[in-house]
Formats: structure tokens, C-alpha cells, sequence
């Protein structure tokens, strides 16, 4: 099986879906963010999972069982670590992904956090970005920016050129996120940075399920 179809196999199980009702639990964002904490980290304990994905002790439980029976971690005692299949996947991941970056945008929307990231090709299928902004605030973040790069230049799809009308603000996301061509760039505002990053992971997944839909029979 390939990268981007493990991928695929963990953002599309039925059970990673958007969370409905106020119990605690986890899905594709807290699996992916879950990686993502552990390759930085290098070896994380499940209290540190808990505090920084923002769910309780069983749903840490349940998670890190399901990516250890996917061979992407394994437990030591003194705490959880990617396998190589892990490391493979979250460089896979990367390679698609840059981000989730802090970005300073008070300036601009009234939310105290915002987190950016990009997602190679996105550009090619994000149309005017309306279904990645739903996308965002349906995993929590307030508010979304879906822009495009093209030509060194940052795009609100069928809007703008906020290179030319906004050049600071231009200038202070590729500076972050460093860009390429045709990527799309989601910025998610919130008034706590978790929701921020789970926004827009959440819309960045969204497109790379489409993406790779394309690429997996």
C-alpha cells in the first residue's frame, strides 16, 4: 500500500469524522496532530497527548491503540514514538503539507490566535475555497482565509491579489509558510490556538482527500 493510501486509510475511517455533541473524543485532526507532536517531540507520554490534542485519557488510550495497530507508533516506557513506518508517513505527510505554522494576524481578524499551512497542488482544485473555509470551522476554527499561490503572488480565489493590495500581510504569510507554486494556503483564526490548528488541519485534510482520491484505485 502506498503512503498516500495509508493516509487516506486513516483521514477516511468512518470513525475520523467531525465530532457531533460535547463528549470528548478523537478523530483524523487528534490522529494527525497526534503524529505530528510525536515526530517533533520524539517520544511523547499519553499526559502530554491528552494536554496538548486537548481530549481525555481514554480517548488517548483508544488513539494511540489504533495508530500502534496501523504500526505507526509503538509504547516504550517512557512514553510513545513513531516506528519507521511512522517516520515515513509523517515525511510523506510533509512533503504534501507545510505547517501548521503561528502567524500573527491580530492586525487583521479579530481572533487571538491564527495558524497557517499550505498544501502542494491545492491550488488546482480549491475553486473559490468556500468548502475548505466550512471545512475549517467545522473543526473549530471561528474564522478562514483560503488563498492561492501563483507567479510569486497570494490570491483570494476570484477575489484579489492580496500581494498588491496587502503587501505586508503578503509578505508576512510566505515569510511563515514559504509557498510554492499552486499551493493552497489555509489560515484559520481562533480565540485559542488548538482550535486554530485543528481548523486548519481539518480544511488542509479535506483537500488532500481529494487530491488523493484522484491518485488511489
Amino acid at each position: 500500500m502506498t503512503l498516500p493510501a495509508i493516509l487516506m486509510s486513516l483521514i477516511s475511517d468512518d470513525r475520523y469524522q467531525p465530532r457531533k455533541g460535547a463528549k470528548p473524543s478523537y478523530g483524523a485532526i487528534e490522529a494527525v496532530r497526534a503524529l505530528l507532536l510525536i515526530r517533533r517531540d520524539g517520544i511523547v507520554s499519553r499526559a502530554q497527548l491528552s494536554e496538548e490534542l486537548g481530549i481525555g485519557e481514554g480517548a488517548v488510550r483508544s488513539l494511540v491503540r489504533r495508530l500502534t495497530l496501523m504500526g505507526l507508533v509503538e509504547v516504550i516506557r517512557s512514553g510513545c514514538r513513531l516506528t519507521d513506518s511512522g517516520q515515513e508517513l509523517v515525511s510523506a505527510f510533509s512533503e504534501h503539507v507545510t505547517g501548521p505554522v503561528g502567524l500573527d494576524l491580530t492586525d487583521v481578524w479579530n481572533h487571538a490566535c491564527s495558524v497557517g499551512l499550505s498544501v502542494r497542488e491545492g491550488a488546482r482544485i480549491v475553486g473559490r475555497g468556500l468548502e475548505e473555509r466550512d471545512e475549517a470551522v467545522r473543526y473549530g476554527a471561528e474564522a478562514a482565509m483560503v488563498l492561492v499561490y501563483r507567479s510569486g503572488r497570494i490570491l483570494m480565489p476570484e477575489l484579489e491579489d492580496i500581494t498588491s493590495r496587502y503587501p505586508h500581510i503578503s509578505e508576512r504569510i510566505t515569510s511563515s509558510i514559504r509557498p510554492v507554486e499552486n499551493d493552497c494556503i489555509i489560515i484559520a483564526g481562533a480565540s485559542y490556538c488548538m482550535r486554530a490548528e485543528s481548523g486548519a488541519l481539518g480544511a488542509a485534510l479535506s483537500l488532500l482527500r481529494k487530491l488523493w482520491s484522484r491518485q488511489i484505485t
